[in-house]
């Protein structure tokens, strides 16, 4: 969430390139090397050795006037650890993160005991950690804590456990008259939650500061009625108490909404029994437990699994194949559900409108005051904030004098960003615009920027001479932010997923560590469509076939040498040809080949796949004419 402090803020520095084309050929990179086919005037990439990698992705080193070196990447230690394939009942994704981690899935009828990633220690390239799948029979369907507030659990057996209290304190009767037992029924605890009370207040509910995945966060009292509030821990879901809120649901005249609103989040008293909220993982939730509250606002109205008809054109009530996929997806463990659970988690909601207190303004989404689930069980959600401290951070991409970066509409969809902090109020001056360091900054952030721009999507954008541009007239802006990311690509600048610091602050804090040069710019492309497009043509010599592959995402050619698990292969007459082939970005896949024409065969052929999945495939004919040629191509 961008920091809404107006300062004066340091400069970047912005060198004027003058001179001749700068001499890399002496430059000395500690376990690195410079790469002579990869560079231009005044900057070149460098590359590292074996067991190491380039610090904070910054892989070119910069020269400025007169040929002086301004900028060497850091090679720093970085060796990736060889995770198995398997682990004993589970089994290893795709999914990696930037610390070297891997993630693994359990098999069917297992559960992860802890955390579902494995660890690397990048110094040494040996395993940290590695998670376990239990069997789910060897685990408790629901919570039986060893510990509780003035009592213990001295004995324990699958589903089951037996509780006594302190001296002063008693179980209350439903746990006396069974010894102090408390079974799972399913994810609940039966007769109650286990808990003392003092000798004498037999009757009274009581709130526990933790429950499994949780804590109380709050406890009062409203018309005589006790009551806590309860909040999960990351990624756990708050769940309403199954029991409760099918009650309060099917009562007349209240509908699973009043429910919802009402026991969410809260713990009641019924009879002297507590009826405690519970917090689930994401996929036996079904839901992402969107809140009934927000800081200084509240939600108003609540949808479940339904399509929004300005959004989509369907009708009210329709449920499309998306949303069925997304439902399938967060509720995978549907077949261990008993049939009420099956029907309280349908009526639980997916969206969430909100409102603000008097006295504050809405941070909308960009669905606007609606907040929404994740399919990972995550969720977004708008922000209030005091009316006159309201403002709002303001965008525009500066292109210099890069003519192609403006669409048919006439909008700048590439530049470098710039931004500025609006009041709601407005003033009489408008505020300076900034340059932001892109230190830190990632993909999903500049989608942020580019969904304030009136675009879909966003990418970050190498940063060119011409687009850095400015009018002879114009007072070069300065470095006013850093470290600008986002957790998702669906968000707003303003959202909680988002982070952003001052560059003043970073400054003093990191020191030179944070330091933003020129070539530092943060510079964005924005787009309306995410797809992905994979072309391939053939052609072939006596000497050589050529399997010409190109990827583009919105009009930007991708590499395909990077991308991991892209393969070709080559075929005479749908037999693979097992001689070694190369990759070009400008040339695609190529083989060298003897005499091809004296070979006797009647076509060619090249397939790129990306694992099971064919992306493209070309054929030539010795009777056709031999000249590039798209056969087709896959777009996602």
């Amino acid at each position: 969430f961008f920091s809404r402090r107006s300062s004066d803020l340091s400069s970047g520095i912005n060198a004027e390139y003058g001179g001749e084309r700068c001499d890399f050929g002496e430059l000395d990179v500690d376990n690195g090397h410079v790469k002579e086919d990869d560079r231009d005037d005044y900057s070149i990439r460098v590359e590292c050795n074996e067991d190491f990698r380039i610090r904070d992705g910054k892989d070119r080193a910069h020269c400025g006037e007169n040929g002086a070196i301004t900028f060497v990447p850091t090679c720093e230690p970085w060796k990736e650890c060889e995770f198995p394939e398997t682990i004993e009942n589970g089994y290893r994704t795709e999914d990696r993160r930037e610390d070297g981690g891997r993630r693994f899935e359990c098999n069917e009828g297992f559960y992860f005991e802890g955390d579902s990633w494995a660890h690397c220690d990048t110094d040494t390239g040996e395993i940290s950690h590695m998670p376990e799948c239990m069997r789910r029979d060897e685990g408790d369907d629901c919570h039986l804590p060893e510990h509780i507030e003035n009592g213990h659990r001295p004995e324990k057996h699958h589903n089951k456990a037996r509780y006594e209290c302190h001296d002063g304190w008693s179980l209350p009767h439903s746990l006396r008259e069974r010894d102090g037992w408390v079974e799972c029924h399913g994810s609940e605890t039966h007769p109650e939650h286990p808990h003392c009370v003092r000798d004498g207040e037999e009757g009274e509910c009581h709130f526990p500061d933790v429950i499994f995945g949780g804590a109380k966060v709050h406890e009062g009292d409203h018309e005589g009625e006790r009551y806590a509030m309860y909040w999960c821990f990351p990624p756990f879901v708050m769940t309403p108490n199954k029991e409760a809120f099918m009650g309060y649901a099917e009562y007349p005249g209240k509908t699973a909404h009043d429910a919802y609103m009402a026991l969410a989040y809260k713990a009641v008293c019924h009879e002297g029994r507590t009826i405690l909220p519970e917090c689930i993982e994401p996929r036996k939730a079904g839901h992402c437990g969107l809140p009934t509250w927000i800081e200084n606002g509240k939600a108003v109205d609540l949808e479940g699994w339904m399509k929004d008809r300005e959004e989509d054109g369907s009708e009210e009530g329709e449920e499309g194949s998306e949303d069925r996929e997304d439902r399938e997806n967060m509720t995978d463990r549907d077949e261990e559900m008993d049939e009420d659970t099956k029907k309280m988690m349908k009526m639980m909601p997916m969206r969430a409108r909100y409102e603000c207190d008097e006295g504050f303004k809405l941070h909308r989404t960009m669905h606007g005051p609606w907040g929404w689930c994740r399919k990972d069980g995550s969720y977004e959600i708008p922000q209030c904030e005091a009316e006159e401290d309201w403002s709002e951070v303001e965008f525009k991409l500066h292109k210099g004098n890069e003519k192609k970066f403006v669409d048919k509409r006439g909008r700048v969809f590439a530049g470098v960003v710039m931004a500025r902090d609006k009041p709601a109020s407005g003033s009489e001056e408008d505020p300076d615009w900034e340059l932001g360091c892109n230190d830190g900054f990632n993909n999903h952030a500049a989608g942020a920027i580019c969904r304030t721009l009136g675009f879909r999507h966003g990418a970050q954008t190498p940063l060119t001479k011409k687009m850095q541009v400015m009018a002879a007239d114009a007072t070069q802006p300065k470095f006013g932010w850093t470290g600008f990311n986002c957790k998702f690509d669906d968000t707003l600048p303003s959202s909680v997923n988002c982070r952003a610091q001052r560059y003043d602050e970073a400054m003093e804090h990191k020191g030179m560590k944070a330091k933003c040069f020129d070539f530092d710019k943060m510079a964005v492309k924005c787009f309306d469509s995410a797809e992905f497009n994979v072309t391939v043509s053939l052609t072939y010599s006596n000497k050589k076939i050529t399997c010409r592959a190109m990827a583009y995402k919105e009009n930007y050619q991708m590499d395909l040498g990077k991308m991991e698990g892209v393969e070709a292969k080559f075929m005479i007459d749908d037999k693979e040809i097992e001689e070694a082939h190369k990759y070009k970005m400008k040339k695609g896949y190529f083989m060298k080949v003897t005499n091809l024409k004296k070979r006797e065969f009647n076509c060619l052929s090249c397939e790129v796949h990306a694992g099971e999945m064919m992306l493209g495939k070309a054929e030539r004919c010795k009777d056709e004419e031999n000249k590039p040629m798209n056969d087709w191509s896959w777009d996602n």
